[in-house]
């Protein structure tokens, strides 16, 4: 479980980083990826208990990540390609499918001039690459059913 939240803690700042996405857009984007199209209700219904900005929309709508289907009789939005790119992305690096890049052109936190709070989450990304990639190896080395002995 302590490794699972540290996982968690590296793949949000990853995104945070990367995309340029704050942790509450994140939230909103991952409680609104299940629908395909949705309204301003749906949408003031799933800020509810973050933190208040009342641009947040706007934002997210001029950045590309929520697009506006119809204008009227009343607006509906949906998420763009780009928003289910990242929410895919996150999903696999979670499930342990892939791991965080750990290229400087990639990823943030391995340029030269990134921040300490991004150094410092440098090992727990190769920790979580290398158990990814031991866990595939495993995979890959069980016998089969079928394989005859």
């Amino acid at each position: 479980m302590k490794n699972y939240l540290k996982y968690f803690k590296l793949v949000r700042l990853y995104v945070k980083y990367r995309w340029a996405i704050e942790i509450a857009d994140l939230e909103l984007l991952l409680f609104l990826h299940p629908e395909r199209v949705f309204n301003a209700r749906r949408l003031k219904l799933a800020q509810i208990g973050m933190k208040w900005d009342k641009k947040r929309i706007e934002s997210l709508v001029s950045r590309g990540l929520i697009g506006v289907v119809r204008e009227k009789p009343s607006k509906l939005y949906s998420l763009t390609p780009l928003a289910n790119r990242i929410i895919n992305g996150v999903y696999r690096k979670l499930n342990g499918e892939e791991g965080v890049p750990d290229t400087r052109w990639s990823n943030p936190m391995y340029r030269g001039d990134a921040p300490y709070a991004q150094r410092n989450m440098r090992l727990p990304a190769e920790e979580m690459n290398e158990s990814i990639k031991q866990r595939r190896r495993r995979a890959l080395e069980l016998p089969s059913i079928d394989d005859p002995e």
